[in-house]
């Protein structure tokens, strides 16, 4: 069995476009969820009801994280990754794909307001 060794691919963290805003709002979305549950945690009468709150907008958020398209170079298909991983392991044909993360440009709603101007 042979094993090929796939190069360490290089791909900018999804920012928010077109694509990932549906995510971003999903994201918030369980964000609140889960305050709502925290705060719900912090009285005694709606204890259960808040852990639920939690759990759920817990899952809420890693199901709405923004991902970026990996394309396995393998079998040209494309995957889809969130930032956090290392790699991923291609649908198709199962190539487990290193990726190294950079970072986007910032653009005008990620700029810093203290970030120097040209």
């Amino acid at each position: 069995m042979e094993t090929e060794k796939v190069e360490l691919i290089e791909i900018e963290k999804p920012g928010i476009n077109r694509a990932n805003i549906g995510r971003s709002v999903g994201m918030l979305i369980g964000l609140i969820i889960f305050i709502i549950g925290l705060i719900f945690c912090i009285t005694i009468f709606l204890l259960i009801p808040g852990i639920f709150g939690v759990l759920i907008g817990l899952v809420v958020m890693a199901k709405n994280v923004p991902k970026a398209i990996v394309k396995c170079p393998a079998c040209d298909f494309e995957n889809k990754a969130a930032p956090p991983q290392a790699s991923v392991e291609c649908e198709r044909c199962k190539t487990n794909l290193p990726i190294k993360w950079t970072e986007t440009p910032r653009g005008f709603w990620t700029r810093s307001i203290f970030a120097k101007r040209n």
